[in-house]
């Protein structure tokens, strides 16, 4: 999935149409959510002239005499729009993103300058989550304001302590994590060089994160406007062979402490010691692969396979007695299910190095979040 939100500052120009459709052509967007059109009315060609080739469709919020107006523009062919729902300086859209079959809200904002008219759409943000309340949701947008000190910097600076901590307090309340900008620091420059801020953000809740946890957020050129275009895209890394790994539930099994037993005592490798020791964990690693195919398989899979079976016994004997050996075949399926259960747990809880976890009561979505939370934490995005 690769975004873009920017805040053009007026689309009248052709220079600024031009502009974005370069900008969708260069990034292969999927989506743009454009703020600050400053336009009353938004028809076909003009979004046609702005997307370029391929399947596009788009929702508009009007501008409030000189100011505001957003468009929001996705390929037709990788989002289906089920819904719309707006209010004030927000338009959000909830649909089906294809490519995961999963239902996500990307919400495009353009908050007012006055404080007390943002505040209201921090209220106003309630209401559209509950709208959307089972679905992953993404906002990114033109906040027109900081979240710490930091965010703004140059010699005329206005820093309002009270709104900074209203716009922490709603991303907290809201349950929504920012995605870190990497590469640049600022999103809005003045004219005249004297301040410069960051403005622009993307925020998701846990939903969206544990879908897309790789995601990045990129500051692009600034051309046509004082603001600086964002787009989110999956990173790309390459850090090389994968290193060894052993999770603590294979040791208690036989035939695993067997085969690394064995085959351990078989390998015959010359060189000195590291090297040696090197070969031998490489050569390891295969045969564990081969093993764990063998004897632990796809643990999801598994773990529907087994569900489907038992609710198809459970069906039956909610009309038939079930014979003796049925009764033993679901017992015997209810125990596997729960080794296997328990065993996906156990590997959670250590990818997640939740210490004060036990098995058999873990919880699945804490542990994905941990896990996301860390991996989003260590993430370099750039030096």
């Amino acid at each position: 999935m690769k975004l873009m939100s920017y805040n053009v500052r007026g689309l009248g120009g052709m220079a600024k149409k031009k502009e974005i459709r370069k900008l969708i052509k260069e990034w292969r967007l999927d989506g743009c959510c454009i703020q600050e059109t400053k336009m009353e009315n938004m028809d076909e060609r003009l979004v046609r002239r702005l997307w370029g080739k391929g399947k596009v469709d788009w929702t508009f919020k009007a501008a409030e005499g000189n100011s505001g107006g957003i468009l929001t523009l996705w390929n037709s062919e990788k989002f289906h729009k089920s819904s719309v729902w707006e209010t004030r300086g927000m338009l959000a859209i909830n649909g089906l993103w294809t490519a995961d079959n999963t239902r996500c809200t990307l919400i495009n904002v353009y908050a007012p300058n006055n404080s007390k008219h943002r505040w209201e759409l921090w209220d106003n943000f309630a209401l559209a989550a509950e709208q959307f309340k089972d679905s992953r949701v993404g906002i990114i947008t033109d906040f027109n304001t900081i979240r710490e000190p930091c965010d703004r910097s140059g010699r005329r600076q206005n820093t309002d302590t009270k709104d900074m901590n209203k716009f922490d307090d709603f991303i907290n309340i809201s349950n929504l994590t920012e995605i870190k900008l990497s590469g640049k620091k600022f999103t809005w420059y003045r004219p005249d060089g004297t301040c410069k801020s960051k403005l622009d953000r993307f925020l998701v809740n846990d939903e969206w994160r544990n879908m897309w946890p790789k995601q990045v957020l990129k500051g692009g050129r600034r051309t046509i406007s004082d603001h600086r275009p964002i787009y989110l895209e999956e990173a790309k890394k390459d850090w090389g062979l994968k290193p060894f790994k052993l999770f603590n539930g294979w040791l208690k099994k036989k035939s695993f402490v067997d085969l690394v037993e064995s085959k351990w005592n078989e390998y015959d490798f010359r060189g000195w010691t590291a090297f040696r020791l090197k070969e031998k964990l490489k050569a390891l690693k295969t045969n564990i692969r081969q093993w764990s195919k063998a004897h632990i398989g796809n643990k999801e899979a598994n773990i529907s396979y087994m569900t489907a079976e038992i609710q198809k016994l459970d069906a039956i004997d909610d009309t038939l007695s079930l014979e003796e050996e049925k009764i033993y075949t679901r017992n015997q399926l209810m125990k596997k299910l729960s080794t296997v259960m328990n065993r996906r747990e156990a590997e959670l809880i250590q990818k997640a190095k939740v210490r004060w976890a036990k098995d058999g009561n873990a919880n699945s979505a804490l542990f994905h979040r941990v896990i996301n939370q860390r991996t989003y934490r260590n993430n370099i995005t750039g030096l």
